[in-house]
């Protein structure tokens, strides 16, 4: 298998952080309004991004941690597997597949405001950001952990924050588009 360039996990949660700032500057009505009946506000994409980052971020420190403990260190670039191109190319925006909520700890409820919303997503990315930190130092491709959701499937860490970060980019895209059908009733793909 030819591999592709080693992601990096950090500029990329930097520039969702960017995006996701600039979303929430949009008028409250905008952003707090579903696009259509039974589909998520743009502030509870935000939120549901919150939420399944919390969910993982437990397994990924709890890997992490014991990878470090064992001396499994990063011996040079990451490099995604076959299967972990799949799983992270199913969840980048535009949505391909429609995947379902796994858990109802992962679905936004409507009582947030933008200010707390967002200061939970400030919270969450500083929090992901030194996550991803001291993950890079281990054997990405080695070091597996289990999903938060399915206790029986495992997949590395490396495959888990290439799923976070494109599931983050799915869910602001989601948000973009929900906010802007909401201040102009249409929104071109």
């Amino acid at each position: 298998m030819t591999s592709s360039p080693s992601p990096n996990f950090l500029q990329q949660l930097d520039a969702a952080y960017a995006d996701v700032l600039a979303l929430l500057t949009m008028p409250p009505k905008q952003l707090t309004r579903p696009p259509a009946p039974g589909h998520w506000s743009a502030l509870q994409c935000v939120e549901h991004i919150v939420l399944t980052n919390q969910a993982y971020f437990p397994g990924i420190t709890r890997a992490t941690e014991e990878a470090l403990a064992r001396g499994d260190v990063a011996r040079g670039p990451y490099h995604y597997s076959l299967m972990a191109k799949l799983l992270v190319w199913a969840v980048e925006p535009p949505s391909r597949v429609k995947v379902p909520v796994p858990s109802p700890k992962v679905v936004p409820e409507q009582t947030l405001t933008v200010d707390q919303v967002r200061r939970a997503y400030i919270d969450e990315y500083t929090a992901f950001r030194a996550c991803i930190a001291k993950a890079v130092m281990i054997d990405l491709r080695k070091t597996e952990m289990h999903s938060p959701f399915f206790h029986r499937l495992s997949f590395s860490v490396g495959t888990a924050l290439g799923v976070l970060l494109g599931h983050e980019r799915r869910h602001i895209h989601q948000a973009r588009r929900a906010a802007l059908m909401n201040g102009k009733g249409e929104v071109s793909r």
